[in-house]
């Protein structure tokens, strides 16, 4: 498993989740897609959407304290595969071959410690249908994986619904692209957060005219020689429900349109995948302009750890590996219903501030589909 992963970059795994959760997963995902199908209704939607719905920090829904005596509190079965199930553990084990583990010792003050450990950065719940749009290979820009450029990071893609090869959908990876000579210059026609000033964008418009490239989705146009080299590389899986992917953060990815041809496709149906990106405690989180949510609801915490900006202000990037922090759990449910919806409520604010570059820039055909956008990419 780590020989492969180390060469390719990229591992599969069936059967790590138990099948108990990947029930609770099934049903409470199809609550979300039926909630946008229930949104829909009576509308007149326009083709060019990725993804038919989309839920951010999914890993934070429903978590509220149930008794409060007790303190006792539910979460949901995203944060349960996110946290307590043997993902995390897997993606530990393939991090800390990429980044040697130093030896340490846990302090005996809960949450700080010299040992590394593994943290959520990012997590999103997705949902495509038959909508031919799809973004181009790229890797994930800082909306998508909020950790300046040297942290490195584990993907955990995991499948909520069958998506075999023949029905054409799903997702590829161009394996070993994040050893290939040709990757910086890829980084660049792509916009990648490898070039992200160390002291973060100031404006809009600083974010807009400084950042490299064409766009996240647009090599296969804008660079089309290394869009044929992703493709002599590119796997795709023959994905059942429950099937996790594992990819390391620099691995070049792109999504796949569901072929339209088939008979007997099903074009009322929607495939859900639910993604987690992990990093080590020590990647620090972008400082200056943007849309993540803890530097919007303290500007301080851009330039931090993420460790240190849990053990200062709050589960933002919840522990994962080798076991959640108690302190984290408790202050989990007030958290969610207090700073997190707040911060959201600005991040929603700022992007409507971004949005007149994201349109003038869209006129230019430059940015098709940017993460700052309604339809983010994977």
């Amino acid at each position: 498993m780590r020989n492969a992963f180390k060469k390719d970059g990229v591992i599969a795994i069936r059967g790590l989740i138990d099948e108990k959760l990947l029930r609770r997963l099934d049903l409470e995902s199809a609550q979300i897609v039926n909630k946008e199908k229930r949104n829909r209704e009576g509308k007149r939607i326009r083709p060019g959407n990725q993804f038919y719905a989309i839920k951010h920090g999914a890993l934070f829904h429903d978590a509220r304290t149930s008794h409060t005596e007790t303190n006792e509190f539910t979460t949901s079965s995203f944060f349960d595969v996110a946290i307590a199930s043997g993902v995390s553990q897997v993606a530990a084990e393939l991090l800390f071959l990429v980044k040697k583990c130093e030896s340490g010792t846990r302090s005996s003050q809960e949450g700080k410690t010299s040992k590394p450990c593994l943290r959520v950065l990012r997590d999103i719940f997705l949902s495509k249908d038959f909508d031919p749009y799809t973004c181009g290979w790229h890797v994930d820009d800082l909306g998508f994986w909020p950790a300046t450029p040297e942290a490195l990071g584990i993907n955990a893609w995991i499948a909520l619904d069958d998506m075999p090869l023949e029905g054409g959908g799903g997702f590829a990876l161009a394996v070993s692209s994040h050893k290939a000579t040709w990757r910086e210059e890829a980084y660049f026609v792509t916009g990648a957060s490898t070039s992200f000033p160390r002291d973060g964008y100031t404006s809009a418009v600083d974010l807009f005219e400084r950042r490299t490239g064409s766009g996240t989705c647009n090599i296969k146009t804008s660079a089309p020689h290394l869009h044929r080299r992703m493709e002599e590389t590119k796997r795709q899986y023959d994905v059942k429900q429950g099937d996790v992917i594992f990819h390391t953060r620099w691995l070049f990815h792109r999504t796949v349109a569901f072929d339209r041809k088939p008979k007997n496709a099903n074009f009322s149906h929607v495939y859900r995948r639910y993604s987690i990106r992990y990093n080590l405690g020590s990647a620090v989180i972008p400082p200056g302009y943007g849309i993540e949510p803890s530097v919007l609801w303290d500007e301080s915490n851009g330039g931090r750890t993420a460790d240190e900006v849990c053990r200062r202000d709050g589960p933002w990037y919840p522990q994962a590996w080798p076991e959640m922090l108690a302190s984290e759990r408790e202050e989990l449910a007030s958290f969610v219903t207090d700073k997190l919806a707040i911060a959201n409520k600005r991040r929603t604010a700022r992007k409507q501030e971004m949005r007149p570059f994201l349109k003038r820039l869209a006129r230019e055909q430059q940015v098709l589909n940017d993460p700052l956008k309604g339809n983010y990419h994977e």
